[in-house]
């Protein structure tokens, strides 16, 4: 029997990809070349280091990096700074990586909702969005979640985007079509 669900996909303007990209362009930049700037990228350990051979050099790299991280879509505050550090006539400042990817908002946000009492939740993340699909049955049909959606707090990178209300198999009970079929196999 068909069940109606609610779905929403997050979407995030910015990827672990975007921002190498952003890295790799500010460091091939001409204007930079004569500071010789280097990056290392860690995704996973939420880390970057830009280093050049002048603290003049790393401050405009890292000037042009967090522009062009602007213009991507991410907050200001996508990124932690830290202390420059000097060693073997090098300027080097490490970054803590604050951006999240959508998955991790949708994990979030999927909580949230089985904690005001929904149930029947289902969150699936994919290579380019994260899916929320909310069963319309029992407390789904009396709690206004979609307003409770629309004012939860993502950063601006992140777009939620409601898909609508559309009709899937129930999954979890077999139709009696199917349990006909499976009983004449036998």
């Amino acid at each position: 029997m068909p069940q109606k669900q609610h779905v929403y996909k997050l979407v995030s303007s910015i990827s672990p990809e975007d921002v190498f990209r952003i890295l790799k362009r500010v460091c091939e930049h001409e204007n930079q070349t004569e500071f010789e700037p280097e990056f290392e990228f860690d995704w996973i350990g939420r880390k970057i280091v830009i280093s050049a051979t002048s603290g003049e050099g790393l401050t405009r790299c890292r000037e042009h990096f967090l522009r062009l991280l602007q213009k991507e879509g991410a907050d200001a505050d996508g990124m932690l700074p830290g202390k420059v550090v000097t060693q073997d006539d090098r300027y080097s400042q490490p970054f803590g990586i604050l951006l999240q990817d959508a998955a991790t908002f949708g994990e979030l946000i999927g909580r949230s909702l089985v904690d005001i009492g929904l149930r029947g939740i289902q969150v699936v993340d994919s290579s380019d969005a994260c899916k929320i699909s909310i069963r319309l049955v029992g407390a789904a049909k009396t709690i206004d979640y979609s307003e409770f959606l629309q004012e939860f707090p993502l950063p601006t990178y992140i777009k939620l985007i409601d898909e609508g209300i559309h009709e899937v198999e129930d999954a979890r009970k077999p139709s009696s079509k199917s349990l006909k079929k499976k009983r004449k196999k036998r």
